[in-house]
């Protein structure tokens, strides 16, 4: 049979009438015929997926189209804002996932610098068994081999000013301390640039003398620095005897630190202060025992020094604990 090649217009858009043409041509067995349809009402684009199932019910029945100059307009910029839309979706998730893979290698990284640090801490243990806070602490070998471990220290970083340990968390970690309150935030113990940073002795006190209130800071986030400090916020720990004395040698010497008070607080820097009057330290250690979520009995006197660790709690809040020197 001779092929023709000619079309079938449909000016007026109607589904019946596509219908009824394609079904008209296909009965005489007609090839190489194409219906156009011109687009000139919003019907032809919402019968999109109907009309795709005419062509693939007549297949040798071709089925085009004409869309007017306006539609063609209209859907280029309907496209243009699909693919700026689309472009900046794949910006997003890009972001998104650098963003989360440098948190994840920043935790890595400080876990892995973390178990090579701990190799340089003395192996020796301290019973702290029975403490009894009016009582001195006696200082013992493991002290005595700190002074070989910041030798050591200070090699990788000379800012190191100390060890804090605390019991029933991940905290056993070197303190060090920067000319401000910002450097340590971001970075770690050998300098490198890190989203979790390092804990770090806030920069007005005197790692020498250790002053009134020795202040120090880390992040609480994934498994590292002051991670684990909500702990301290549980009743199993915080009446557990062995948890509530801090370990946090200097350089210059070995202090064992009584638990005096824990509490969540507003972000605020009233317990941050670092010089006092007599009557100032003491009326400032009311107030902190007095936010504490549990009473530990400890006196702290005009000639007592304390030691506060801060962290994040949530977004709004602080994880705070106090502790008196022992010795």
């Amino acid at each position: 049979m001779k092929k023709d090649n000619i079309h079938y217009d449909i000016k007026e858009y109607n589904y019946n009438a596509v219908l009824r043409a394609v079904q008209t041509l296909d009965a005489y067995n007609r090839y190489d015929v194409a219906v156009y349809i011109y687009e000139n009402n919003g019907d032809v684009v919402r019968d999109f997926k109907r009309l795709k199932e005419i062509k693939k019910r007549y297949k040798k029945i071709k089925i085009k189209i004409i869309y007017s100059s306006d539609y063609i307009k209209e859907n280029r910029k309907k496209q243009i804002v699909m693919n700026l839309l689309f472009i900046l979706m794949i910006i997003i998730i890009i972001f998104v996932i650098f963003y989360l893979a440098s948190f994840w290698f920043s935790q890595k990284s400080t876990e892995k610098l973390s178990k090579k640090i701990i190799k340089y801490k003395p192996k020796i243990e301290i019973k702290l068994d029975n403490v009894d806070s009016t009582k001195k602490v006696e200082t013992t070998p493991y002290n005595k081999k700190y002074s070989k471990m910041f030798n050591e220290l200070k090699q990788i970083n000379s800012e190191t000013v100390g060890w804090l340990t605390v019991n029933g968390t991940n905290i056993d970690y070197p303190v060090v301390q920067h000319s401000d309150n910002d450097y340590y935030l971001s970075h770690d113990f050998e300098n490198n640039s890190n989203r979790y940073g390092w804990v770090f002795m806030d920069y007005r006190n005197n790692a020498a003398t250790l002053g009134k209130n020795t202040i120090i800071y880390g992040h609480d986030s994934a498994k590292v620095m002051f991670a684990r400090l909500y702990r301290t916020l549980n009743k199993s720990w915080y009446t557990n005897k062995t948890n509530q004395v801090i370990t946090f040698n200097t350089i210059n010497e070995a202090s064992n630190w009584q638990i005096f008070s824990i509490y969540t607080i507003d972000t605020t820097s009233d317990y941050l202060k670092t010089m006092f009057t007599e009557q100032e330290f003491l009326d400032f250690v009311n107030v902190l025992k007095s936010r504490s979520i549990y009473d530990f009995k400890v006196d702290v006197g005009a000639n007592d020094k304390i030691l506060t660790l801060s962290t994040c709690y949530g977004n709004t809040q602080r994880l705070v604990v106090h502790a008196k020197k022992l010795n």
